[in-house]
């Protein structure tokens, strides 16, 4: 019976040196660490945290451009198009007839006919004033480029009939008229020009001409 007890004693208290031991053990690692022993929970945020971090970050989206459409040569709006200047004035071509030579010279007896190895291009356009301001053309808001890049102004001394130059449109009003201009034989890809300010070329818009 003594040994048995003498047996349990032993079993007891080597358990419970161990248990101070490992106490022990715990509390210097904290002591020189300064880390708080790690517990259940510790260990379960540990693990949800490893999880968020290491999931790929999502691709950002592109981020959408504003277009340029008509605001340069090589972004000129198609023939069926319309076009908006930065003054309101929206343009549409209603036709191009690029044997003018005849429209002209029926159109009045005193025009001009066109210089040796030049024609007349007549440019049907319609124009709405969808700006604040009203808006009285003067001819020196068209122009013509081609595929030589060269760019030729809308005449404004020749008379035809529906003739845009000195027209002026108040907001909300709406024309098609024409634009005469006199371009080399030969030459073709026409896009119609509008600068609102002679001087100012920054607010330019192009719109192309339907082929030949």
């Amino acid at each position: 019976m003594g040994d048995f007890f003498g047996c349990l004693f032993r079993t007891v208290f080597l358990l419970l040196a161990a248990f101070v031991l490992f106490v022990f053990i715990i509390s210097m690692v904290y002591f020189f660490t300064g880390d708080p022993p790690p517990t259940v929970q510790t260990l379960a945020e540990n693990s949800s945290t490893a999880s968020r971090t290491s999931a790929p970050s999502p691709t950002p989206r592109p981020v959408a451009t504003r277009s340029l459409s008509g605001k340069s040569l090589e972004s000129a709006i198609s023939p069926s198009g319309t076009v908006l200047a930065p003054d309101g004035i929206a343009i549409s071509i209603e036709g191009a007839n690029y044997n003018g030579n005849g429209f002209v010279a029926s159109a009045n007896r005193f025009n001009r006919p066109p210089r040796v190895g030049y024609h007349y291009v007549i440019v049907s356009a319609a124009l709405e004033n969808r700006g604040k301001q009203p808006k009285t053309f003067t001819g020196l808001e068209f122009y013509l480029v081609g595929d030589r890049r060269i760019v030729y102004e809308a005449l404004y001394t020749l008379v035809v009939q529906d003739d845009v130059i000195g027209v002026e449109l108040f907001n909300g009003g709406m024309m098609v008229g024409n634009l005469v201009f006199e371009v080399p034989m030969g030459e073709s890809g026409f896009v119609l020009m509008y600068q609102e300010n002679i001087v100012d070329k920054s607010n330019r818009v192009f719109i192309r001409l339907p082929a030949e």
